[in-house]
């Protein structure tokens, strides 16, 4: 059990740290205080003139350009000879995931210097994954962390960059990290993505955010390209591109504090938009780069002058400007599955406009991923060319008539004919996201449904045959998750639609069931097109009870079942929940292998007379204990029942087998019943125990001993840990006990 100067720091209530969670700890400890003594002797505080200033946290130093970092990489190389001779390589990775947890919170937020110091000791040569932690991706965290009283002082405006003595840190880390094959690194320089490029070509996986003195020449390394033929290890000079001997203020006004060096903001003015590529630059080969990359993901702000030329808003003015770095990448990784940049889609389409024409009819980008997305406000000809260029797409997101630009608004027979052609274009598609009609989206799932194994829609249903095609097409499907609406014109008044359809499913044109039909005529025809694979349906929207049963039927094998409804005013009575759909969702399914089942409210909408009452969930229990041995959760909108009847039903289901917790929807209504004040009881020990408060002012002492399987008692508070060197020394989730 960890202890600290003979007080027992473990939180009450829960079980004491394993042995190997108390040896991890220590060894972190002893990382950090060596970390320190480095950093206090070698590092860029070991001049011995660091100073304070006004409103900013801790001690700061003058940035010094002719210091090296030898010494100190040479000390942290000898500490990781000595945990590469007495720790296995698991433990090591197990010593960093912990470092990374404990660093990632914001209660940590001091001494990031010595994070970095820590997290580069822990580098093995055998490690195939390091990182950093993501508040230093976030701008307002290392401005949090800048500031010592955020309520007496304004908030500095300061741009950050990698301190000289993290660069130096970072790139001897990466000299000896030649197996990595995942790395997530923030405030990439040109420099460090060169190193990158260098040291780290077994790369599958590469998360980076850029500085602001980032330029292309850094994105070309990792694709193995430059913009130089000779004398590439110069920095040559982009346009539009910020330096930071330059752009950044006088050098005077810089500081370092720990790991970042602080400047003035940009004081360059920048004519924005910046002009986009005509055509794309000639680059040449480094015998570099990471070129097995699979996945690579580019994060934070930076400017791509397309995209910052179609926004609507000034969102995309700041961070630097890249554009070809974009296009060598796209080009170049012939391995790369995912690429998310924001606006990948754009960047694919603006290849028809800068490449040759030869070598844009010879390409092909082996892409598996893509999010369309509103903001590239795409042409006709920019879909085709995404089609051309990634044809072998398994997940697609964000099919929608929003993607198109506002040349096309108003025409809506040539909106839905354009995307219902491009999404008939892929042939590969396993997972997908539309928000189209849904004959355009059955047109498109009489191709190529079969392969489909997650489907995501949102669409107005008009004609419940639709939904049979659905079911008749997507054999293989299982997961589906709808946002299906339903008013009074199901089955009555004719769609308008590019093209007719109904012709592709034209085994379905003499259905004789409709919307109104009792669900014995509706049996035999679901019972024609099963769904054996699917395991998890999420309906959401305005839905009936019949479009409900249409979806559930004959499906034996789903796992989890949510269905969120919406008041309908286009149905009569406008009900959302009542009674009668548990019975009928049974009829449909009686959902033998169910584990999870939610019948709930949108949170945003409130109907009374929608709720469901008792006779409901003793209904829905009655059937469970039957037919649903699996069933372990259940959340609805039984908020007439109180709680503690709700415990007492769970207790009698655990009495004839069935273990399940059972749960209002969240967000609790407001509620005029007396009988449902016991729902809070209980509330203030609960938030004692989260927020790690001692109200009653209860020494520290040994942890009561609790029987077996049972929680924590309202005598038990949790304590609040005691910081060593200005850290929380614990993991996010306490470990279980390991068992004797």
């Amino acid at each position: 059990m960890a202890t600290s100067e003979g007080l027992i720091t473990v939180r009450t209530g829960m079980q004491p740290d394993s042995l190997k969670l108390s040896a991890q700890l220590q060894i972190l400890k002893l990382l950090h205080k060596a970390a320190f003594q480095l950093d206090e002797t070698l590092g860029d505080k070991s001049s011995g003139k660091t100073f304070y200033l006004r409103g900013i946290q801790g001690q700061v130093s003058r940035p010094v350009w002719n210091r090296d970092y030898f010494y100190l990489n040479g000390k942290i190389q000898e500490i990781r000879e000595y945990l590469k001779e007495n720790c296995v390589h698991t433990v090591s990775d197990d010593l960093l995931t912990l470092a990374l947890d404990i660093f990632s919170r914001y209660d940590n937020r001091r001494r990031m210097g010595v994070e970095v110091i820590v997290l580069t000791m822990l580098a093995t040569p055998t490690m195939t994954r390091w990182e950093i932690p993501e508040k230093y991706h976030s701008t307002y965290f290392v401005i949090d962390m800048l500031v010592s009283c955020r309520h007496r002082f304004q908030k500095p405006s300061a741009a950050f960059f990698w301190s000289k003595q993290s660069e130096a840190i970072i790139m001897c880390t990466f000299r000896q990290s030649s197996n990595l094959s995942r790395l997530v690194l923030p405030l990439c320089n040109d420099m460090l993505l060169k190193a990158i490029a260098v040291y780290c070509r077994n790369l599958r996986e590469l998360e980076i955010q850029l500085s602001l003195d980032a330029t292309e020449e850094g994105l070309l390394a990792l694709a193995g390209r430059s913009g130089q033929e000779r004398d590439q290890g110069f920095h040559k000079h982009w346009d539009s591109s910020l330096y930071i001997h330059k752009d950044f203020g006088s050098a005077k006004e810089w500081y370092i504090k720990d790991s970042l060096l602080f400047t003035p903001p940009c004081s360059s003015k920048r004519t924005l938009p910046p002009r986009q590529c005509d055509t794309l630059l000639p680059t040449y080969p480094t015998g570099f780069g990471c070129l097995k990359l699979v996945r690579f993901r580019l994060s934070g702000d930076f400017i791509f002058p397309p995209m910052a030329a179609r926004a609507k808003f000034n969102k995309y003015d700041s961070g630097p400007v890249i554009e070809t770095g974009l296009y060598a990448l796209l080009i170049y990784l012939k391995n790369i599955t995912k690429f998310t940049c924001g606006f990948t889609p754009l960047v694919i389409a603006r290849l028809r406009s800068v490449l040759p024409p030869d070598i844009y009819e010879n390409l092909r980008i082996p892409l598996q991923q893509l999010s369309l997305g509103w903001e590239e406000s795409l042409e006709v000809e920019e879909l085709k060319a995404i089609a051309k260029l990634c044809p072998d797409l398994v997940e697609l997101k964000g099919v929608s008539v929003g993607i198109l630009d506002d040349q096309y608004r108003g025409e809506r027979h040539l909106q839905d004919a354009v995307m219902c052609n491009f999404l008939k274009s892929f042939h590969n598609i396993s997972q997908l996201s539309s928000n189209l009609k849904l004959t355009c989206l059955n047109s498109f799932l009489c191709y190529s449904g079969s392969v489909l194994t997650s489907l995501t829609c949102s669409t107005l249903v008009l004609s419940t045959k639709d939904l049979l095609v659905m079911r008749k097409c997507c054999v293989n499907l299982e997961k589906l998750e709808g946002r299906f609406s339903v008013d009074n014109t199901v089955d009555r008044a004719p769609g308008d639609y590019h093209a007719n359809h109904s012709t592709e499913f034209s085994d379905l044109s003499t259905l004789s069931v409709f919307i109104d039909s009792p669900w014995s005529a509706w049996k035999c025809e679901v019972a024609k097109y099963p769904w054996r694979a699917l395991k998890h349906l999420d309906l959401n929207g305005r839905l009936s009870c019949r479009v409900m049963q249409l979806l559930v039927a004959q499906a034996d094998s789903i796992e989890t079942l949510s269905i969120t409804n919406w008041p309908n005013e286009m149905v009569s009575g406008g009900m959302a929940f009542d009674d009668t759909w548990i019975p009928a969702l049974f009829e449909a399914n009686p959902l033998p292998n169910v584990r999870e089942m939610t019948l709930r409210m949108d949170s945003d909408h409130y109907v009374e007379e929608g709720f469901l009452t008792k006779t409901s969930l003793t209904h829905l229990l009655q059937h469970a204990q039957l037919n649903c041995p699996k069933l372990e959760k259940v959340v609805g909108e039984w908020t007439k029942v109180p709680d503690r009847e709700i415990s007492q039903m769970e207790e009698e289901c655990a009495k004839r087998g069935l273990h399940v917790k059972i749960r209002n929807a969240e967000p609790y209504r407001e509620f005029q019943n007396s009988e449902d004040n016991d729902r809070y009881y209980g509330m203030n020990e609960g938030y004692w125990r989260n927020q790690a408060v001692n109200p009653l002012d209860l020494p520290p002492g040994p942890v009561p001993q609790v029987a077996q399987g049972a929680g924590a008692t309202s005598e038990e508070i949790q304590f609040r840990h005691k910081r060593i060197w200005g850290y929380i020394y614990r993991p996010y989730k306490s470990e279980p006990q390991e068992s004797s």
